[in-house]
């Protein structure tokens, strides 16, 4: 089904909707919260949810009683990806929608149907201006309207230790201005170690590129594609000795809680880069190098300055549900602190903003905890961190200026297109010629 005739559809629902919608007419005042919502709950969950469900579900009952909360049934959720399309471009669906940028491929483009319903109102009623993470927010926002929440997030950051950055001689603090200075800076290091790579993460910048430059390769409301920045080819340009030791096959990807301790401490590389895991496993790794080293934090910002915030789970209510205070309670379980900082979610940030200083609380209470390093079976102990360490983590995502959903369309395009430049198999010019082509026939249907 084209993009026109899914907008169409769900502007027919416009009648019905008790959120947002595709209609002109000014938003209804927005009804107090009633003390105890009722009805059913229809959710569809990713194996993200899964993974704590029965949590979720022993919250709801506690908090909203009269919740009936059916969950999909679906043993594997993607098994239910082409379901759940057809149904809400027919206006149906679940109530509750979890991680709708793994159902489509572009959520970014979806948002522009309208196919989900505005949240803003329920969020500013109920968290107020800043009770979300008011700089997370906008990457489920399009045209003033909040069609898709984030619930948690993580940061592009790079764990190193003043040693580790002195014996390499990589200058750490040119490498917090900008991700091409990283890049710049890493190339050095591998000229001078007969191309060893800095960095240890896979995948690392490949897939990250248009996210982690905040450039606007992208315009979905004027429905074009640019890829023509300078600062993106010079950014391709010095990654492209990276590739080999960056992407492994997935039967390669094996992770233990330790990993970044271990490659730092034994100097098989000068960085670990956390993409995902910046909450729990982040405070882990820096509190075991502390026994021995100085820990450093280096960001990964954009050519502006900013930094990047990179949405992990979220959630969407289709705009054809017909019961959404209900819907929104049960987003309410999942932005409340017993489920922002359940086990699963400790190791990415919370969007509930009271919760961020638990992240940093929880790393204070494990100092002189015993931890095992998975791969040599010693016993680590987590040693106390600065207090200049946790400010500046606090600094960086204070200074959040850029949002994107993991895995984002530009994302995966870029790599995908450009992977022939890396293996050398052809030119920058040819590949850049072709993802321009693509992305903008893409982004016009």
């Amino acid at each position: 089904m084209s993009q026109a005739v899914l907008r169409k559809s769900i502007c027919g629902l416009a009648a019905v909707l008790a959120l947002g919608g595709c209609g002109g007419k000014a938003p209804a005042p927005v009804p107090e919260a009633p003390e105890s919502p009722e009805g059913t709950v229809r959710v569809q969950l990713t194996s993200y949810q899964q993974t704590y469900q029965e949590d979720i579900l022993a919250a709801c009952r506690e908090q909203f009683p009269s919740l009936d909360v059916q969950i999909s049934q679906d043993e594997r959720w993607t098994d239910a990806i082409d379901t759940i399309r057809t149904e809400l471009m027919s206006g149906g669906g679940p109530d509750v929608l979890f991680d709708p940028h793994l159902f489509f491929e572009d959520i970014d483009k979806t948002m522009n149907t309208r196919v989900f319903a505005d949240l803003l109102p329920l969020v500013e009623r109920d968290f107020g201006t800043d009770g979300l993470n008011p700089r997370v927010l906008p990457a489920g926002r399009r045209d003033g309207k909040q069609y898709v929440l984030p619930l948690t997030y993580n940061m592009p950051l790079l764990l190193t230790t003043e040693e580790a950055l002195a014996q390499a001689g990589v200058n750490g603090e040119r490498c917090k201005e900008s991700q091409l200075a990283i890049l710049e800076e890493a190339a050095r290091y591998a000229e001078r170690t007969e191309n060893t790579p800095a960095f240890y993460s896979s995948p690392f910048f490949a897939l990250y590129f248009p996210d982690l430059l905040g450039l606007p390769f992208l315009d979905y409301e004027k429905r074009t594609a640019d890829f023509s920045f300078p600062e993106y080819r010079q950014a391709v340009e010095l990654y492209k000795p990276f590739y080999p030791f960056d992407i492994l096959e997935d039967d390669d990807m094996i992770f233990t809680p330790l990993d970044g301790y271990r490659h730092i401490k034994n100097r098989e590389a000068v960085f670990e880069c956390y993409n995902f895991n910046t909450g729990e496993e982040l405070f882990w790794n820096a509190s075991a190098l502390a026994g021995e080293e100085h820990p450093q934090l280096v960001p990964m910002a954009a050519q502006d300055g900013k930094y990047s915030a990179w949405v992990y789970q979220s959630a969407a209510i289709p705009a054809s549900c017909k019961n959404p205070e209900a819907a929104w309670a049960f987003l309410k379980v999942m932005l409340s602190p017993e489920i922002q900082n359940n086990w699963y979610n400790v190791r990415n940030l919370p969007v509930l903003s009271s919760c961020l200083e638990d992240r940093i609380s929880a790393s204070q209470k494990e100092a002189g905890e015993p931890m095992e390093e998975m791969v040599s079976g010693s016993q680590i102990i987590l040693a106390p961190l600065s207090d200049a360490f946790y400010q500046e983590f606090r600094r960086i995502t204070e200074n959040i200026g850029h949002t994107a959903f993991t895995y984002s369309y530009a994302s995966t395009t870029t790599l995908r297109q450009m992977e022939p430049y890396y293996k050398g198999e052809r030119s920058f010019e040819s590949c850049l010629e072709e993802l321009e082509n693509t992305a903008m026939i893409y982004m016009s249907e």
